[in-house]
């Protein structure tokens, strides 16, 4: 991409380009020397120009170059006893990645207390590590990551933090989830209803008793069966004695 051109005898000349190189980027600039601009009969003492491009150019080749070691999580908010997955991407001092790292994080909870979370190479993509943590109380988390590499060298290290306490995921996301409504259906006996379909539930609710429950007691005495036992046993063993004589 260019970024700078110049107009030359045979046509425009490009003085400043770059492109994307992995995660960074590589600029270009072809010409042959660039401290003659401040050397112009036009350019004053004290004028910085020339000291302010080296400087925004080197500022903005290096930002967002990432650390050899990041930690992501999927969730920044959770519920307490809800988990969250540790994701880690391990690179060496050359931006390869490193796959048979040492990598475990340390969560310290709002109390102070600390949790030890195991990470392990996912094998689905290179120098990436995951891990889950099931924060049990709510309060604000920290989580800091460590990575060795061979001879327990270290190859960084990265923190990220986590928020537990109620959601407030209805604040700002209040569209309709249809999955998670028709699970919750499903597992609870209920029924979801669509704009087409909502023309059912006054039946339904009718049939279904809207989910009242009746209880009714009885005395053990009051109960028909019983009687019938009582005089099933009797007449038994009526029939019985008159078989064998005895009545």
């Amino acid at each position: 991409t260019t970024l700078l051109a110049g107009e030359a005898p045979d046509g425009e000349q490009v003085v400043l380009a770059y492109h994307r190189y992995g995660r960074g980027k590589a600029a270009a600039l072809p010409i042959t020397d660039s401290w003659t601009w401040q050397l112009h009969a036009d350019i004053p003492l004290e004028d910085q120009t020339h000291e302010t491009f080296w400087r925004q150019l080197l500022r903005w080749m290096v930002d967002g170059v990432p650390d050899y070691v990041g930690a992501t999580l999927d969730q920044e908010e959770v519920e307490a006893g809800e988990a969250v997955t540790v994701v880690v991407e391990v690179n060496d001092s050359a931006y390869l990645e490193v796959n048979d790292a040492s990598v475990e994080a340390v969560a310290t909870g709002p109390d102070g207390s600390a949790y030890l979370i195991p990470l392990d190479w996912t094998v689905e993509r290179d120098g990436e590590y995951r891990g889950t943590f099931t924060p049990p109380a709510e309060g604000p988390y920290s989580i800091e990551v460590s990575a060795l590499g061979g001879l327990d060298q270290s190859l960084g290290t990265d923190a990220v933090y986590l928020n537990v306490g109620p959601s407030q995921e209805e604040y700002f996301d209040a569209g309709l989830r249809r999955g998670v409504l028709e699970r919750l259906a499903r597992e609870t006996g209920g029924v979801y209803y669509e704009p087409e379909t909502v023309g059912r539930l006054p039946e339904d609710i009718r049939y279904t008793g809207g989910g009242v429950t009746l209880t009714e007691e009885m005395d053990l005495w009051d109960m028909p069966v019983l009687f019938f036992l009582l005089v099933g046993f009797v007449g038994g063993e009526w029939i019985l004695r008159r078989r064998r004589g005895l009545v």
